[in-house]
């Protein structure tokens, strides 16, 4: 048969109630205050490069091993990133850390590395008084109050270890950019010769239409690649949409199922820095990405600049991305920062 919860109980070390809040005089009259005077330049010379939204250790104490501190939330975390935002706001209990190793021996960058027994009695909390002990040489138990002796949280266990220059990575090791390398631009330029343009005229010698739908009726013309050109100066809304109708129409037709569709837009990548880019022609080219990633080898993207001269021959490359800038052609490559 289930058992029946009649009570529960806790067990809570001296200093404490039985409820857990903190009892008595805070800080300990026991505990040694500790001048936190240039403390955070001092944790920068050691390599602890703390923001001024991470700098919210506001008193210290030391009685013995225990240590005792007060941290505050910095006014720069509010709005949808205030303390009521998070269980518990990250800066103010990344501050409460600060507590182990502000006047501590330098003994080489300590992280926090295991957690264990964490529990959240309260949540809101914009100040918090700290007790840590050491309960091992690489761990401490933390227990964390309001400024009114709340119990607010508790860590029965947290493992540190030491971080040394050979494990750090540097900061960009993992970050990546998008840059756009030189691709040859084909000698000769397309036989548009059985190419349908939708849209706006792109290239002389093809058959222009309105639409796909009016493309298809037109039976005596089976296009064997179909240029989408949408016009500049269109709303971002008005262009996406337009161009959702056309992917959705031209993936389901099966009579296009063999025909490559290439989207020909302008100004839609920014090659360098400070390159204009026309937004509504860049948010095309992000919804044709999708498409291309949804149905390899079927469409291809080319953007081009206010020079259409080598435009003929640029169709022939059969790279899926391609951007033409004063006669070269330029490919899409992620590389490390």
């Amino acid at each position: 048969r289930p058992y029946s919860r009649h009570a529960t109980g806790r067990l809570a070390p001296q200093g404490m109630s039985p409820g857990g809040d903190w009892q008595g005089v805070w800080p300990p009259p026991e505990a040694t205050p500790i001048d936190l005077t240039g403390a955070y330049d001092e944790l920068a010379g050691r390599g602890y490069g703390y923001g001024s939204g991470f700098q919210g250790l506001t008193g210290l104490w030391r009685a013995g091993d225990v240590r005792y501190a007060e941290v505050t939330l910095p006014d720069e975390h509010t709005g949808s990133h205030g303390p009521d935002a998070f269980g518990l706001h990250p800066a103010l209990l990344d501050a409460a850390l600060h507590t182990l190793l502000v006047d501590g021996e330098d003994t080489g960058l300590r992280v926090p590395f295991a957690w264990a027994d964490v529990t959240l009695h309260a949540t809101g909390a914009t100040h918090l008084r700290v007790k840590a002990v050491p309960t091992g040489p690489d761990t401490v138990e933390i227990t964390l109050y309001d400024g009114q002796g709340g119990l607010v949280a508790e860590i029965g266990e947290l493992t540190l270890r030491t971080l040394t220059t050979t494990d750090a990575p540097a900061a960009t090791d993992h970050l990546y950019t998008l840059r756009w390398a030189p691709h040859p631009l084909p000698a000769d330029p397309a036989d548009t010769t059985g190419w349908a343009t939708l849209a706006t005229p792109a290239l002389t010698g093809t058959r222009h239409h309105p639409d796909l739908t009016t493309l298809l009726t037109d039976h005596d013309h089976q296009p064997q690649t179909v240029i989408y050109a949408p016009p500049t100066g269109i709303a971002t809304r008005d262009a996406v949409h337009a161009l959702l109708a056309l992917l959705q129409q031209y993936l389901t037709e099966p009579r296009l199922a063999d025909t490559p569709l290439i989207i020909l837009t302008r100004h839609a990548q920014a090659l360098e820095q400070g390159d204009p880019v026309d937004p509504a022609h860049a948010a095309l080219w992000g919804l044709a990405r999708t498409a291309q990633t949804e149905n390899p080898d079927r469409i291809r993207l080319l953007d081009t600049d206010d020079d259409p001269g080598h435009l003929p021959r640029a169709l022939t490359a059969t790279a899926p991305q391609l951007a033409l800038r004063d006669g070269t052609l330029h490919t899409p490559h992620l590389t490390r920062l």
